[in-house]
């Protein structure tokens, strides 16, 4: 009966031991290579893409930009920068969609949308994690 239980504890210390932590003192010891790497993009131009405006869809960003945006400004027509917005967090925008329109990501007429739709038509700068 022992040897039936033999290659389950072989593929515990197989799979299981390698990925455990240990700590040294008041450090722990792991690997990083699994955390996401994030960049700035800084005074990137508009977009026109229609999709920054599709509502409060979380997945815009993903589709459009391949990652997470997880902070991101906006520099208005004045020049004068916006404080930074976190989607989900503070970026529900003031104004509303007015039309209905056919995109990538369709959205009706009167839906809030994330203040990323200025993308479409502003400068902009954002950190996006791959």
């Amino acid at each position: 009966m022992m040897f039936h239980s033999m290659p389950v504890l072989c593929m515990f210390v197989l799979t299981v031991l390698p990925h455990l932590t240990y700590s040294q003192g008041d450090r722990m010891i792991y690997s990083t290579a699994s955390e996401s790497k994030c960049i700035e993009f800084a005074n990137r131009p508009p977009t026109r893409d229609c999709r920054w405006v599709a509502g409060l869809n979380r997945n815009v960003d993903f589709l459009a930009r391949r990652g997470r945006i997880v902070a991101y400004k906006i520099r208005w027509f004045s020049g004068s920068w916006s404080h930074w917005y976190v989607p989900g967090i503070n970026d529900i925008d003031a104004k509303i969609n007015t039309v209905t329109r056919s995109c990538a990501i369709p959205y009706n007429a009167n839906s809030l949308r994330r203040r990323w739709s200025n993308f479409y038509d502003h400068v902009h700068t954002y950190i996006i994690c791959l």
